[in-house]
């Protein structure tokens, strides 16, 4: 080989070092962006997960259109302290050994509690034709609001002797307004706020949905995490 071939070679092997020398960062971010994104993807697919077993675990039905309108409407004729007042008034007779559990301030309590609720029946979104459920960006709350709960001795049984009792106080108060319908997506939309503030529950194995499920419920999730 020729001084003058030695040297384009030598030439065209700088080359190629400076180019991956040059490279070697942006190699290295797309490697870190690729990491993020495996690892956000799993725990996207981690929350689909749960909110299936909770949704299953619960025997939860979504809500039709006109349930969500129902609930809205009822919403709107509530006097939400006279119900708050009575709700927790009615549970501490009934059941005297949660009042520890509770502020001494229940006013202020009673207005965090329709709060939630208003925020709740106005966040179901429609995820397939005519069957609403709550929107995924109010899982997350949801969830740390049930771990409150829990850090103050809560456990499932309590929830549902709140559902009831809320069922039975507001059905009390307006009984001209709360017919079958008016009823029956309010117990629905209670399983949903329920099942959303226990979804950090541990998930059994045999209780695993199915691949395909988990696939479905974890695209629908990133179409609408790439929309943003």
């Amino acid at each position: 080989m020729s001084n003058r071939q030695k040297r384009l070679v030598s030439d065209k092997i700088g080359l190629v070092a400076r180019s991956i020398i040059l490279c070697l960062p942006f190699a290295r971010s797309i490697r870190h962006l690729l990491k993020q994104s495996v690892n956000h993807s799993k725990g996207l697919l981690h929350i689909c997960q749960k909110q299936y077993f909770v949704g299953k675990k619960w025997g939860m039905e979504n809500l039709t259109n006109s349930q969500v309108a129902a609930l809205k409407k009822s919403l709107r004729l509530l006097d939400t302290e006279k119900l708050a007042g009575e709700f927790y008034e009615t549970l501490f007779e009934r059941y005297p050994q949660v009042k520890h559990m509770f502020p001494t301030d229940m006013k202020e309590l009673g207005i965090k509690l329709m709060s939630v609720f208003e925020l709740v029946i106005y966040s179901f979104e429609e995820k397939k034709h005519n069957e609403f459920s709550l929107q995924d960006t109010l899982i997350k709350p949801m969830q740390e609001l049930g771990k409150q709960h829990e850090a103050k001795g809560v456990v499932p049984e309590h929830y549902t002797i709140a559902n009831d009792l809320l069922l039975e106080i507001l059905v009390k108060q307006n009984r001209t307004a709360f017919n079958a319908e008016v009823t029956t997506s309010w117990k629905l939309a209670l399983e949903h706020l329920t099942a959303a503030m226990l979804s950090n529950s541990t998930i059994k194995t045999s209780d695993t949905p199915s691949e395909s499920t988990l696939r479905d419920t974890f695209h629908s999730i990133m179409k609408k995490v790439l929309r943003k």
